[in-house]
């Protein structure tokens, strides 16, 4: 099935190229959404490090690998598209580990609170508010 668009919206769309478009791309497949990483417990980032990195690095596997699913649903699974599309997301699914491991290195993933954990404007504040009874306690 072809979609198209009437003479009136074509005025407003000008500039997009063609208007032409099959109903299969503006309808992507998608059986049942990937996890991602919105999925996994903030309960475990802090308290089981290890359960959240596990988790984190499978929903950024599934959301990889949902790409090249997707290529071999449209075109076929032995289409070279798909082939391109597996084999790309092979290659990025196997850094996930590593990415999973640097976020958790960055915000000390198993520490409640630590120093990277607080925003810098408590920082600020909190400075700010010391250097207030500070000058406070040198007034009397």
């Amino acid at each position: 099935m072809i979609v198209t668009l009437q003479p009136r919206a074509r005025r407003r769309l000008r500039g997009l190229g063609s208007v032409v478009m099959p109903l299969a791309l503006a309808q992507p497949y998608s059986p049942a959404p990937p996890q991602d990483a919105t999925d996994c417990s903030t309960w475990d980032f802090f308290f089981d490090p290890a359960a959240w990195k596990a988790c984190a690095a499978a929903a950024e596997v599934s959301s990889i690998q949902s790409v090249a699913k997707n290529a071999a649903q449209y075109y076929g699974a032995d289409s070279v598209t798909a082939q391109v599309a597996q084999t790309a997301a092979n290659q990025q699914s196997a850094f996930a580990n590593s990415d999973v491991q640097n976020v958790a290195t960055f915000f000390n993933a198993g520490q409640l609170v630590s120093a990277a954990s607080v925003p810098a404007w408590i920082w600020a504040l909190a400075i700010g508010g010391g250097a207030l009874v500070l000058v406070s306690l040198l007034r009397r």
